[in-house]
């Protein structure tokens, strides 16, 4: 019952980090450091596109619609992952090593992590709500 609200609550809250970030920040962020947040709402659509219920029934006669949810899935987790990765290739390229800023112009690349790991907990608790 609360799962969904949960979800739209943790979804919500991990773009909010990412806005609040592009606001309070006094540089133009580039385009990619974008990249991950959409890949990660990707991935939380990508998940959530598949019924449990075709990945716990097996059919005999079905048309391996059992192994294409599966394989679906395993493609929507890659994807999960990659967008993890991504932020933390942002956070470490743009943002870790530069010993100019100072650690307010550091928060856009801590806020990606926080974005992208919210975003993909909230697909996670809304796939098995």
């Amino acid at each position: 019952m609360w799962g969904p609200i949960l979800s739209g609550a943790l979804f919500g809250a991990g773009w909010w980090f990412w806005v609040d970030a592009v606001c309070i920040n006094q540089h133009k962020i580039p385009f990619d450091q974008y990249l991950p947040g959409l890949i990660a709402t990707l991935a939380l659509i990508m998940i959530n596109c598949i019924r449990r219920d075709d990945l716990v029934e097996i059919d005999p006669f079905d048309d391996a619609s059992f192994c294409r949810s599966r394989l679906w899935l395993f493609v929507s987790y890659i994807v999960s992952f990659a967008s993890i990765v991504a932020a933390v290739w942002v956070m470490l390229a743009h943002y870790a090593h530069n010993a100019d800023l100072s650690p307010a112009d550091k928060w856009p690349g801590a806020a990606g992590i926080f974005q992208v790991t919210f975003i993909l907990g909230s697909g996670l608790l809304f796939f098995v709500s």
